[in-house]
């Protein structure tokens, strides 16, 4: 429906798509077209090349060409298993100075940013820096949404139209 009314009213947005190929496998960003959105495609596991079609898609949201879909194609991430949660804690930059040949670690995002930042001259201990300041960030956000309080049940259906 986001889709379709984004359409239909011609709203300058970007709605994005992370495809993990665990859903249904459907192509979202050909669904998304079928409803006249212009649809992009992003490497999720290439950071640089998702912010350059993330930033395309805005501008031309931003210019009044209507709705843009972007389908960022990613894989699933080890640490979203809950039977191995420790993942994410885990994540050893150092592995970005050596290009693993297979495996996870191969198109992990935060590595492959990490070897692009290696590559441009960044300073390892910046990196590590940069990590850990995104680290403390993340569980301040996490924190904040354990002490936030739920919606009441009720609230769910407040202000949908049509019939219910």
């Amino acid at each position: 429906e986001n889709v379709n009314l984004s359409a239909a009213w011609r709203l300058p947005l970007v709605l994005v798509c992370d495809n993990n190929a665990t859903g249904r496998g459907e192509a979202h960003a050909r669904a998304a077209a079928a409803h006249g959105v212009v649809a992009h495609t992003a490497d999720g596991r290439d950071p640089r090349d998702t912010k350059a079609t993330l930033n395309s898609a805005a501008q031309r949201a931003r210019a009044g060409e209507g709705p843009q879909f972007l389908e960022v194609g990613s894989e699933p991430w080890p640490g979203n298993a809950t039977f191995i949660p420790h993942i994410a804690e885990t994540v050893d930059l150092a592995a970005a100075a050596h290009p693993p040949a297979d495996g996870f670690a191969a198109g992990d995002p935060v590595l492959a940013e990490a070897r692009a930042l290696l590559a441009d001259g960044v300073a390892m201990d910046a990196i590590r820096e940069l990590d850990e300041t995104m680290t403390a960030s993340l569980r301040l956000a996490m924190a904040a949404a354990a002490r936030a309080p739920q919606s009441p049940t009720g609230a769910a259906l407040e202000h949908v139209w049509g019939a219910t």
